[in-house]
């Protein structure tokens, strides 16, 4: 991580902090006050109204830092419990970014993550389980990318389960990580053989069921402090509210379609995925609570960072007027002794990043960005792309360009002054 990360991410920890202190203490310390006890004691004593009686873990980790039963304390509590939330999920949104992207998009990732907070904390009151709803999210898809034990995912879909019941889109992330491992393998007497990817995916929603149950059945039965025809009357006596609100949300969205059609698969799913969620989100909650949609903003986010502005006019006009694409032929030492890869085309930076061998120097650490130098071989201009890292002062060959890419900067070598 260089140092320019660091201070965007400490930047990012401030201000979404004082965002929180500025906008969420002033509803609870108005009308909503007494809602607001309600809720937090409501959920740690477990006599609260349903779906909040049964989404424990986030009051009770609150309660850690309340030092007594006033407004004040409560506040503050929260208060702490957001900055440390914080403090761990701007850390693990740039791991993830950056497994995409580039290091200033993923930057600028963060901080339209950000900027979107005003937004959702406007009708947030003391919903600490979004916020640690949406860490859970970050550090499975995290621990996704790194292939770690299935014991550890399991963790997260068990800490999902007691925030919310919502918990249960970390098994379809799964699924649709591990999609191309997760067919169906046909043998003899049309008897099924399921994969291990199957079967771990039908194991996080078993243990998202136990656990859910088992809240359930110790906390005792409570009717839904709205019913559906409730919650359809109120969606439709707000729906201008909620269209404003929601229209906050549109630069995003329009994001993700432009740079849909050409973008990994995976982040293709987790669209769908975003889709259903909202479906279901809308159908069962408030539509003008837009944290309602935290946890589906990195699943979605990598996307936006596809392209800019200049990249989507220069792939459109390839698209239609046919325009002149760029050969990477990748380099391949001549001691390796396996088969060369076929050149790919690519057109602009974003490209880079849609091919799995491409985009693999690009998840090594301290990624910078790629490059390209240029020589002269008989008069004739020789291209060649370099990944950077380091600030700079690291890189590798990632092949030869039949023609440099928009936007792609020229690469200069940096040294560091030798130890004295």
């Amino acid at each position: 991580m260089t140092s320019l990360a660091r201070t965007v991410i400490l930047f990012c920890i401030i201000v979404s902090s004082v965002i929180y202190f500025y906008i969420v203490p002033g509803e609870c310390a108005t009308n909503q006050a007494e809602t607001c006890l309600d809720f937090q004691s409501g959920i740690v004593n477990h006599n609260g109204e349903s779906p909040y009686r049964y989404r424990p873990l986030a009051p009770m980790l609150v309660q850690l830092f309340v030092a007594n039963g006033s407004e004040a304390a409560l506040i503050t509590g929260a208060l702490i419990f957001h900055v440390i939330c914080f403090t761990l999920l701007y850390p693990g949104l740039y791991l993830w970014l950056k497994y995409w992207t580039t290091e200033d998009r993923t930057l600028i990732g963060i901080l339209l993550f950000v900027a979107l907070l005003p937004v959702i904390f406007r009708r947030y009151f003391l919903s600490s389980y979004s916020m640690l709803e949406s860490l859970i999210v970050i550090w499975f898809l995290i621990t996704l990318r790194q292939q770690a034990r299935f014991g550890i995912l399991i963790f997260f879909m068990l800490l999902a389960a007691l925030t919310r019941e919502t918990g249960l889109i970390l098994a379809f992330i799964y699924l649709a990580w591990n999609w191309d491992k997760a067919k169906l393998l046909r043998i003899p007497l049309i008897i099924r053989s399921y994969t291990a990817s199957i079967l771990c995916f039908f194991s996080l929603i078993a243990i998202w069921l136990i656990t859910t149950i088992t809240i359930h059945l110790a906390f005792g039965y409570t009717p839904p402090i709205l019913t559906f025809e409730q919650t359809l009357d109120l969606n439709v006596r707000s729906l201008p509210e909620a269209i404003i609100s929601n229209s906050l949300l549109l630069p995003l969205w329009i994001g993700v379609a432009m740079a849909y059609a050409r973008a990994d698969m995976r982040l293709k799913r987790f669209v769908w995925i975003s889709v259903v969620y909202m479906i279901v989100a809308g159908t069962g909650g408030q539509l003008q609570e837009i944290r309602l949609l935290m946890p589906i903003i990195p699943l979605v986010l990598p996307m936006v960072l596809y392209y800019n502005r200049d990249e989507i006019r220069q792939s459109l006009e390839v698209a239609i007027r046919g325009g002149k694409m760029s050969e990477l032929n990748f380099y391949i030492p001549g001691f390796v002794d396996v088969d060369h890869p076929a050149p790919i085309q690519v057109n602009t930076i974003a490209d880079l990043f849609t091919n799995e061998r491409a985009a693999a120097f690009a998840r090594i650490g301290d990624f910078v960005h790629f490059e390209y130098s240029v020589y002269y071989l008989f008069g004739v201009p020789q291209y060649t792309l370099i990944a950077v890292y380091d600030e700079g002062y690291r890189w590798f060959v990632v092949g030869s360009l039949s023609e440099p890419l928009p936007n792609l900067q020229v690469w200069t070598p940096k040294y560091r002054e030798s130890a004295k």
